[in-house]
This record gives C-alpha cells, sequence and structure tokens, in this order.
C-alpha cells in the first residue's frame, strides 16, 4: 500500500511555514532537528540557556533553526507564520513546567502573546486531567490545547516518532496534515503512525496506558536476560543471539524491545568513555552493561510519571493490570539503592543462581521465548483493556485497531507478532473492551501458559526475580478462573462487615438478593449495612464521620436528616458525569428508603467553588444503574428523589440525551427546556402522595426558571468552546424503550415539541413533590425518525454522538454546579421558593392519614408536619 497522506509535502510546508518548540531537552532538540530537515523554519525556547546553543549548534547546518532566550522575542519570531496562527510544540517534563510556560504566554500582552486560533501541542508525557484543564483554560481566549503522547524516544523524535494527538476536532483538522509528514511510517503497508486519537485528554490517556504496557515488557525482557544469564550462564553475546533469533519471525517478530536489547548486549566501552569521559575500554569488564547500576533513575528523581499513573488509572476503574503493576513496583523497589542493600544484610535472602530444573538448554530457551510472549501478549490485553474502559468512562470513542495502527513502527512497544493479531479484530469490534474474549488471543495465552508456568517454577528454584513474568501467571489464572478463594474472603468481609453476599443461584445485581452469615433478620442487616455507609456526612472533614455507635439499636433508631451538613446540589445522570473536572470523589452512600432502593448509590464529589473558594459537596446519581441495566420505565424515580432529599438536596441538574424534532437543533446541541409533554403510559409510579394522603402540586412550569437562567448563562459562556446551546424547548417525555414511530415523531413536531427523550417523568414531577428545584439539560443525538436526509435513531448514534460530546457535556455540567456554588445562589440551591409548597396542596387532613402513608410521610419531611 502507498503512502497516503491528507495534503501533499508542499502544500503541508505552505500551511505550516515555522512552529516554535518550547523546550530544548533530547526530545524537544531532536524534534526542532526533524522540523527544519523536513522543511520547516524552527523557532526554539528553553529556561536553560545551555541547551538552546546546542541546539542551535547543532542544526547550524540546516539555517533553519533559530534559539532564544527571551520569551517575546521567540513568540514575535513566530508571527506572520504558518497562515493565521501560531503554532507551539511544548516538550517538558511532566506537571508545573507546562503550567509555567503556559501562564507566561497568557500574561503577554494582547497581540504579543497568544491569539484566537493559536495551536498548542504538548509533546510531553502528561497526566490527561492537567491536559484537560489547559484545554480549559485555553478555550477561555480561543486557543487550542492539543495533548500528544510521543513514543520511540530520542533516536524516532529525530527520524519519526509514534504520535497519539487528542483535543478538539478542529484542531486536529488542522494538525494531522503535519503530524502525518512528521510521524513515523509503517513499513508494511506505508502509513503514517499517527492517527485522531479522540477528544479532551485521550491522546495523553492512550500514551500513558502505552507506557505501562511497556512497563510490562522492559521487566519481562529484563527477567529473561537475567534467567539467560544468570541462571543458564549465557554471556552477553549469546543471550543477544538468541533476542536476534526471537526477533526474526514467529510471535516475537519485528519487536523493538528485543532488536534493541541485542544491539545494547553487543555494545562494548569506547576508548573514550562514556559522555563523561568515565569508563573507558580496559580491565576486566568490557561491555557497558557491566557499568549500569540497578536503579531507573526516572523513578528515583520522579521525571516520569506515567507508569504509576497507569496503575492508579487501572485500580480507580476496576481493570486487572498486574503484569504492569508489578513491573513499576520492582522499578520502585530498585530506585532506593542504600536502603535495598541495608534491608538486604537484614533479610539474606538467596541470590540468584545456576538452575537446577530443565537441564536441556535448547528447551529452555525456547519454554522462555514462549514465556516472554505470553507476558508481552497480556501486557498489551491489560493496557488496551484499560483504554477501552477508560474511553468509555470518559466518552473519547477511542478505536484500538488505530492504536495497535500508529504503534506499528516508531515506537518502544512495536511488536508486529501482537499487533498482527490483535488488530485485524479490534479494527473490526470496536466494542469489545475483553482482549481475552478474542478467541485467537485466548488459544494464543492458553497455549503458551505452560511454558510460561515451567518457567517460572524452574525460576522460582533458584531464587531468580521474576515479578512481571508471575503476575502473568497468576492474572492468566484468576482471569479464567472458576473456582476463586475470594469465596472465603467475602465470607469474612460478610462477616465482620454485616454486607451480604451471594449465591451461585443469584442473578443481576440486586441488593436485595443479598443473603447474611448472621442471625439477625436480612432486612435489618442490610438496613445497617447502607448507614454505616451513610454516616453523618461532613463535606468538610473528607474522610471522617460523626458515627452513632454500633448498637443496632442506635443504628436502626438512626435517621439520615439528623446528618450535620446537608448536600444541596445534586446531578442525576449516565455514570461518564460522574468523572468532573476539578471534582474528587470522597464517598458513595447507600440509602434505603421506603420506596425501595435508587437506581445506583449516591458519590459525593467535593468541588472547590472558583468563585469562594469553599469546598463543596455534590451529590451524583446514575438514573440507569452504574452499568446502565435498568429500563427508563424502570427507573426507580421515587427512590432516587427520596434518597437525595434525605442527604439535603434541594436542586437537581439532570442530564439527558435526546432526540431532535426540530432542523436547527442539530446533534450535540444543548437545550434547556422549560415545558413538557407527558407521553409516559402510566406504567411508571409518578407521585408520593397515594394511598391514604393527597397532595396537590402546581406544576405549570415544570422546570426552575432560576436554575435554568444559571444552565443558559453557562452555557452561553461556553460557545466559543464547542458548547452549541438553545435556550428554550418543549420536550416530549415517551414511554419507551422502543423509539418512536414515525407518525409519532412527525405528530410531536406538529404540537411544537423541541426534543424528546425517556426520563424526564416522573422526576421532574417527583421532583416538585419534594420541594426540589429541578432543571434539565439535554443534549441532542439524533434527529429521531422524522428527518428524511438522515438514518433513524439507533442505539449507536445517540452512543456515538454522546461520546463525541462528552467533554463538552462536562465543563458546561462543571461551570453550572461551580456557578450553582456560589455564595450568591445560596438561597435559589436551597429552594427556599418552594418551602411548604407540600403543605399549601395537602387535601387530607393529618388525622385521616393512613398508616403507611404517615410513615412514608415522616420519612420524606421529617418534622414538616409537626
Amino acid at each position: 500500500m502507498s503512502l497516503s497522506l491528507s495534503l501533499s509535502r508542499e502544500e503541508t510546508l505552505q500551511r505550516f511555514k515555522r512552529i516554535g518548540i518550547v523546550g530544548a531537552g533530547n526530545m524537544g532538540s531532536m524534534m526542532a532537528l526533524a522540523f527544519a530537515e523536513l522543511g520547516l523554519d524552527v523557532s526554539v525556547w528553553d529556561v536553560d540557556g545551555k541547551n538552546i546553543s546546542r541546539v542551535s549548534k547543532t542544526a547550524g547546518y540546516l539555517g533553519r533553526v533559530a534559539g532564544y532566550d527571551d520569551m517575546r522575542e521567540f513568540v514575535a519570531s513566530l508571527k506572520g507564520q504558518g497562515g493565521e496562527r501560531k503554532v507551539f510544540l511544548f516538550s517538558m517534563t511532566h506537571g508545573s513546567p507546562a503550567d509555567s510556560v503556559l501562564g507566561m504566554l497568557m500574561k503577554m500582552e494582547s497581540g504579543d502573546g497568544l491569539r484566537y486560533g493559536d495551536v498548542i501541542l504538548d509533546a510531553g508525557s502528561e497526566d490527561y486531567r492537567r491536559t484537560e484543564r489547559r484545554q480549559i483554560e485555553c478555550a477561555r481566549i480561543g486557543v487550542y490545547w492539543v495533548g500528544m503522547g510521543v513514543s520511540g524516544g530520542y533516536r524516532a523524535a529525530r527520524r519519526g516518532p509514534s504520535l497519539s494527538p487528542g483535543g478538539d476536532e478542529r484542531a486536529l483538522e488542522i494538525l494531522m496534515p503535519l503530524l502525518e509528514l512528521y510521524a513515523a511510517k509503517d513499513a508494511a503497508t506505508g502509513l503514517p503512525c499517527v492517527a485522531r486519537i479522540g477528544p479532551g485528554g485521550s491522546g495523553h490517556f492512550v500514551k500513558m496506558v502505552h507506557n505501562g504496557i511497556e512497563g510490562g515488557m522492559l521487566s519481562t525482557l529484563a527477567e529473561a536476560w537475567s534467567l539467560l544469564h544468570y541462571g543458564r550462564g549465557f554471556d552477553y553475546e549469546r543471550i543477544a543471539d538468541a533476542f536476534d533469533e526471537w526477533n526474526k519471525d514467529g510471535e516475537l517478530r519485528n519487536n523493538y524491545l528485543l532488536e534493541i536489547g541485542a544491539d545494547m548486549l553487543r555494545t562494548k566501552k569506547s576508548r573514550e568513555g562514556d559522555s563523561r569521559g568515565d569508563t573507558a575500554m580496559g580491565g576486566y569488564h568490557e561491555y557497558v552493561l557491566d557499568d549500569v547500576l540497578d536503579e531507573v533513575i526516572q523513578d528515583y528523581d520522579n521525571t516520569e510519571g506515567t507508569p504509576y499513573w497507569s496503575i492508579t488509572e487501572s485500580a480507580s476503574r476496576h481493570i486487572s493490570t498486574p503484569t504492569l503493576a508489578a513491573a513499576h513496583y520492582l522499578r520502585i523497589a530498585n530506585g532506593n539503592q542504600e536502603e535495598r542493600l541495608e534491608a538486604a544484610k537484614k533479610l539474606r535472602i538467596p541470590s540468584p543462581s545456576l538452575m537446577r530444573e530443565m537441564p536441556d538448554e535448547k528447551e529452555f530457551v525456547e519454554h522462555l521465548r514462549r514465556a516472554v510472549y505470553a507476558s508481552f501478549l497480556a501486557s498489551f490485553c491489560q493496557g488496551l483493556e484499560l483504554i477501552a474502559h477508560g474511553s468509555e468512562d470518559e466518552g473519547w470513542n477511542i478505536d484500538l485497531g488505530k492504536c495497535l495502527q500508529i504503534w506499528r513502527a516508531g515506537c518502544i512497544i512495536r511488536s508486529e507478532g501482537i499487533a498482527d493479531l490483535l488488530q485485524p479484530v479490534l479494527s473490526k469490534n470496536r466494542t469489545l473492551k475483553n482482549m481475552k474474549f478474542i478467541d485467537t488471543v485466548a488459544v494464543e495465552l492458553e497455549r503458551n501458559f505452560h511454558s510460561l508456568k515451567k518457567v517460572i517454577m524452574a525460576g522460582i528454584d533458584s531464587d531468580h526475580y521474576l515479578p512481571a513474568m508471575s503476575s502473568t501467571l497468576e492474572y492468566l489464572k484468576y482471569e479464567g478462573g472458576t473456582t476463586l478463594p475470594t469465596k472465603f474472603m467475602e465470607a469474612q468481609m460478610n462477616f465482620f462487615g454485616a454486607h451480604g453476599y451471594k449465591k451461585r443461584e443469584d442473578g443481576g445485581d440486586d441488593a436485595s438478593l443479598r443473603h447474611s452469615l448472621t442471625h439477625s433478620p436480612v432486612d435489618a442487616e442490610r438496613t445497617l449495612s447502607s448507614l454505616s455507609f451513610y454516616s453523618y456526612y461532613d463535606p468538610t472533614t473528607p474522610g471522617e464521620s460523626n458515627l452513632p455507635n454500633n448498637s443496632p439499636e442506635e443504628w436502626l433508631s438512626f435517621h439520615p436528616s439528623t446528618r450535620v451538613k446537608p448536600v444541596r446540589i445534586a446531578v442525576i445522570g449516565g455514570t461518564g458525569l460522574r468523572e468532573l473536572p476539578g471534582f474528587t470523589q470522597v464517598a458513595s452512600l447507600s440509602i434505603s428508603t421506603p420506596w425501595g432502593e435508587p437506581s445506583s448509590p449516591i458519590t459525593i464529589l467535593h468541588h472547590q467553588c472558583s468563585h469562594n473558594n469553599k469546598t463543596v459537596a455534590i451529590a451524583f446519581l446514575s438514573r440507569h444503574g452504574s452499568h446502565h441495566q435498568i429500563a427508563p420505565h424502570e427507573v426507580p424515580a421515587r427512590a432516587n428523589i427520596a434518597a437525595l432529599r434525605s442527604i439535603g438536596v434541594r436542586t437537581i441538574i439532570a442530564f439527558s440525551a435526546v432526540g431532535s424534532l426540530q432542523e436547527e437543533i442539530k446533534p450535540r446541541d444543548f437545550v434547556v427546556p422549560d415545558q413538557v409533554i407527558d407521553r409516559t403510559k402510566g406504567i411508571r409510579p409518578f407521585t408520593f402522595f397515594e394511598k391514604g394522603v393527597v397532595v396537590h402540586v402546581p406544576f405549570g412550569d415544570p422546570f426552575d426558571e432560576g436554575v435554568a437562567k444559571v444552565v443558559r448563562a453557562c452555557g452561553h459562556s461556553l460557545e466559543g468552546e464547542g458548547v452549541k446551546l438553545h435556550d428554550r424547548g418543549t420536550l416530549i417525555c415517551m414511554e419507551g424503550p422502543q423509539f418512536s414511530t414515525r407518525a409519532e415523531s412527525n405528530l410531536y413536531r406538529s404540537w411544537g415539541g423541541s426534543v424528546i427523550n425517556m426520563s424526564c417523568l416522573p422526576e421532574a414531577k417527583l421532583a416538585r413533590e419534594a420541594e426540589i428545584a429541578y432543571q434539565m439539560i439535554c443534549m441532542s443525538t439524533d434527529y429521531d425518525c422524522w428527518h428524511e436526509s438522515t438514518a433513524d435513531v439507533t442505539v449507536e448514534m445517540v452512543m456515538g454522538n454522546m461520546k463525541s460530546n462528552a467533554v463538552n457535556a462536562k465543563h458546561f455540567v462543571t461551570a453550572v454546579l461551580d456557578e450553582l456554588a456560589a455564595d450568591h445562589n445560596s438561597d435559589l440551591v436551597q429552594a427556599k421558593h418552594y418551602a411548604g409548597s407540600v403543605k399549601f396542596g395537602l387535601s387530607t387532613a393529618q388525622t385521616n392519614w393512613s398508616p403507611e402513608a404517615r410513615e412514608k410521610m415522616n420519612w420524606l419531611f421529617p418534622g414538616y408536619f409537626e
């Protein structure tokens, strides 16, 4: 296949005449040379003048690289270049350096610094959350911030690396011709190893996971080297020959780490020594490797964050990545050599010795090759599963097939055999999240399992270090296990925690199906469990709570209304909105109500309000369950609203995907509805007031106009950042779960309907009955089925547009919550304008209430009717 670029080389150089590189270290200096060799003029700035001098001197023969130690002169050199915008490329360590430089650029006088349409390409390895924060900051002034992973090290930075850019679609459209020209090219197809990863911080997320996979592979290969050298007595040349043989063909063919591993093993000291003149040739040790200390500098000085970010991300998203984790823990242990050597004196653990098992040398090398392959493949599986789940959670819609394509060249984890195994399947199946479900992958892991096991048993017998390979073995055992020892763990946890357990015959996640080892009634035990997680929630002391004593009597008499600090604002939406920029999860509350269990546990998020710097608590509830397992007509809306009110909530921001019924409301637009038409069919319980008590509350304006004003103001403030807002509209709430017929869709249009969903009712009605201010934010995902020029609505269409617009949705909701938390909105979020409305609507004298109604009314409104 021939090389296919979106623009020709000449067209690209016409669009990009000069690029400004911030940071002239190992990577930045190589990028400067690469872009100069491609034909661009390059301006370079660095805080260290020595770096500027070095790159300017090295690139002198090109005549295209200019170094600057003055930021204003550096920025001025970019004006008038590259058409309408300046293009910056940041190449710095993660964290504060990028913030410092961005601050310098933003503080420059208008016209001298950043201007509308400029692009900043962050080519360092960065935490994706920082990337998304900077994207928001830059979007406020019309500047694009793109987070891009760069793989391959400094050599690839010069000759063409693997690139994973993520950010605003318009910015990616601008940059792709340049990145396609710069990126490494797949030798087999000629395709550039770069792809539009997705919105937000997706590019840096993929690079983060890439580095986690890299860690698993590095540790595996280091363990294999140690086994061959210390366990079998192979010299460096012989190990290099083995690595070359593995790399030649078969499952490990064209593997970058094997390739450079063999080269490194053969590298001898020069007569001149290293860069400092040390370790010149001579004496007993002639190989460079002999002088290398077993201490990874990057972990000691904290210049590399991506491996441990991968581990924390996998834990927070409940993805098992033991090979990646064990590899990093080995690096952590080696990081402080002084302590390790002192501990060695105390522990007196045997050092690795010559292996006694598997005396046949050829047989052992083949088993080791298979073990390395299994561990490499498991590292890919673990990393890809983390990307898949992260993409789903964040709404990035990452194509795993494209990830494998960009990892085919210019990349540390290049492994042709593994890419050939995984890419064809993942390119066709965009929804797959478990790599072990791929038949060919399962066959390969099973086929090499016993070799992996043999190598580990032989290595353990001779006291060798095998963290990555042994973790891979355990991973395969418990990921495919059917009799895990965790049943004993679960029983013990129930014994001391009374959280209940499930039996084999129980299905689903229904908490009511849980059993208990204790002799107390199941309902009482479940109530105890719920309240013990709930406690008195106080947002001023995260992680602490003022609990009642542990006697069952006190727990059972405890009522959530006695909590010290109420949570006033809640969000009801999909699980993706739980991860909001600037919000931290601090608690998860399980609350039982007289109307049953809510759709999901209530997550408590903390946010520092930008208006008053106070820590504000926000409640989040997933309307359709934590795994979207609850159909629209099955949503326990009464339990949801009652549980939120019980913790103090008086304002709800509800988020919903909707179909558009009007041409001007395009997919991915947002709508703030002010009216609703009820087309549900009475299937859903829709009132708190029944079976012995009657209350009529006004519902002429179903949404809260005060909250709506805040929502509209926030939405319009973000219109330059991708948010398109419609201030008003009539929402049709239909029954579902089927979508509309074409006749129904056109009928609703004739009524003046703006959008349609299945979620608004009875949620809005129940909120009004509970004296809670309620406003829905709608995101259009389709044109239902009335539009003649577009396809009818499907789940795939809805989910695709939701994921593509997820970053805008999160930014919108975040801005609304931040504004509602301001002091001047205190009365609004307490819904004081609704206080007492139930009393005025009460039609049944309290003396005539049924016992059941009285119990429920007192639960929902404790002390209200006294």
